[in-house]
């Protein structure tokens, strides 16, 4: 070899470079997107008291989506996973429907009663407030509740 004679090296560097550029694109693409709902803040959750001489409610998830910082009136019931139920909780009074607020995705969604001019108290018992979203996303349009009684 002589003296004045270079080795080229650049091509097994050109092809490292090339290899750790692909190996960090398939690293960053394979990751999947966080889930929004998992990163609920649940705040302080009133304690579950059912009491047969009383009206008993719970609410059941039965849509796609997870419910963050359920309240019933002025209760917090958590957070409701898809197709789960919230413990009884146990009031003086109720009726076939009810104040409801919850987050989906850090966004705020309420069923918001006007009055209960006309309505029939509930009898003591239990029963069951199911929550479904539809594809609305203003604050009092997005949620269903079906009555049930247990």
């Amino acid at each position: 070899m002589k003296a004045s004679q270079t080795i080229n090296n650049s091509k097994p560097k050109t092809y490292l470079s090339i290899i750790t550029l692909f190996i960090t694109f398939l690293f960053i693409t394979s990751c999947s997107k966080k889930d929004d709902s998992n990163n609920c803040i649940e705040h302080t959750i009133s304690e579950c008291n059912e009491d047969s001489t009383k009206v008993n409610i719970r609410i059941t998830n039965i849509s796609d989506n997870v419910f963050c910082n359920v309240v019933l009136r002025d209760v917090n019931c958590g957070i409701i996973e898809q197709n789960q139920s919230s413990c009884y909780r146990a009031f003086e009074s109720g009726y076939n429907y009810s104040f409801v607020e919850l987050e989906i995705d850090g966004n705020t969604y309420t069923i918001q009663p006007i009055d209960f001019v006309g309505e029939t108290p509930l009898e003591n018992g239990y029963y069951t407030y199911q929550i479904n979203t539809n594809d609305s996303n203003q604050q009092y349009e997005k949620l269903t509740l079906t009555f049930v009684e247990d």
